[in-house]
């Protein structure tokens, strides 16, 4: 399995890797899979958007949390990755999982700096 986060660098991708072994939330992979999902869902904000504007409503997915989880429950190992990190290497996901959040105004939970 690949789970090479494309722009971070090894360094990075090493403790990520070690993170994601140790931690009992994570498993190999969980941190490219929660960038993919929380990137996709950043890029089709406005598209929930204007269901939810048509609909009335908020629904993503079918609902249920196992079945269909929501964008910030898809997050969560993407915060547990960052708190985790090393300053520097921080920084490197960071950098590329702020994009993501600015783009639907998600707020800073005290990450160290991009």
């Amino acid at each position: 399995m690949n789970d090479t986060v494309d722009g971070l660098s090894a360094k990075t991708m090493a403790q990520i890797r070690r993170i994601e072994v140790l931690h009992p939330l994570l498993h190999p992979g969980a941190t490219r899979e929660a960038l993919r999902t929380w990137e996709e869902y950043a890029r089709s904000l406005s598209t929930w958007t204007m269901l939810e504007a048509l609909r009335g409503e908020a629904v993503i997915g079918c609902g249920i949390p196992e079945c269909c989880p929501t964008p910030v429950e898809d997050r969560e190992p993407l915060s547990v990755v960052l708190h985790a990190l090393r300053r520097p290497q921080a920084r490197d996901l960071r950098a590329r999982v702020g994009q993501a959040d600015a783009l639907h105004g998600f707020p800073d939970h005290g990450f160290p700096p991009a």
